[in-house]
């Protein structure tokens, strides 16, 4: 029982550092996420070369959007272009 009670408690407090760290990554952070996720998804070896093309468009235009709305790069420490 107290196994159990301590493994609930470890449950829960990784559940609540994860939600914590979402609710208060600002958005360029969340931004920079998505487009991180995206890459390593263009990577992926179960897409097909047209998959794997659109997919790089796709990061292509997240990465657009970032610099117009945040008027940076969205790679900490790059320099833009």
């Amino acid at each position: 029982m107290k196994y159990l009670l301590l493994a609930l408690a470890g449950v829960i407090t990784f559940v609540v550092l994860t939600v914590w760290d979402v609710v208060m990554q600002s958005p360029e952070a969340k931004d920079q996420k998505v487009i991180a996720e995206c890459w390593e998804e263009s990577k992926g070896s179960n897409l097909t070369p047209a998959q794997r093309q659109v997919t790089i468009g796709a990061c292509q235009a997240l990465e657009k959007v970032y610099r117009l709305n945040y008027g940076t790069s969205p790679y900490p420490g790059a320099k833009d272009v």
